[in-house]
C-alpha cells in the first residue's frame, strides 16, 4: 500500500466515526480532493478503494471513474 493511501486511510479513521453518517460522503470527498490538490494522482490513493465504502465514492467521484461492481451505491 502507498503511504500516501495509508494517511488517508488512517486519518479517516480517525475521524469518521465522529462525523455524522448524512455528511460522511461530503467529508470524504473533500478529503479526496485535498490530497488531490497538493499533488496526489488516482494511482497514489487507488489503494483506499474498497477500504471504506465512503472513501471508494469520493475517489471514483472526484476521478471521475465507472463502478466496476456493485457495491451498494446508486446507478448514475
Amino acid at each position: 500500500m502507498k503511504s500516501e493511501s495509508k494517511l488517508l486511510i488512517e486519518l479517516w479513521d480517525a475521524v469518521r466515526d465522529q462525523i455524522q453518517p448524512a455528511r460522511r460522503l461530503e467529508t470524504a470527498l473533500s478529503f479526496i480532493r485535498t490530497f488531490e490538490e497538493n499533488g496526489m494522482d488516482e494511482r497514489d490513493l487507488q489503494d483506499v478503494l474498497d477500504e471504506d465504502a465512503y472513501l471508494t465514492r469520493a475517489y471514483r467521484e472526484v476521478f471521475d471513474l465507472e463502478e466496476n461492481h456493485n457495491d451498494g451505491g446508486e446507478d448514475e
